[in-house]
């Protein structure tokens, strides 16, 4: 991934929170700030056990774990 903030800005929705398997929990712009600065490079994420998906207007909201 290209650590792009300014197209990870326009991609997140404003209400994100994200939260980990530790109980961390990161709002937009804690991921934003986190996949920028972080010297960890991700390929990808997988989420091999999805939940929930609920649909609000043209926007998908997924729950599952990596």
């Amino acid at each position: 991934m290209k650590k792009d903030g300014a197209a990870l800005e326009k991609l997140l929705h404003g209400d994100l929170t994200y939260s980990h398997s530790s109980g961390h929990n990161q709002d937009k712009a804690d991921v934003v700030k986190t996949v920028t600065t972080s010297k960890v490079t991700t390929a990808s994420i997988d989420f091999s056990e999805t939940t929930t998906v609920r649909v609000c207007g043209n926007t998908a909201l997924v729950r599952g774990s990596t």
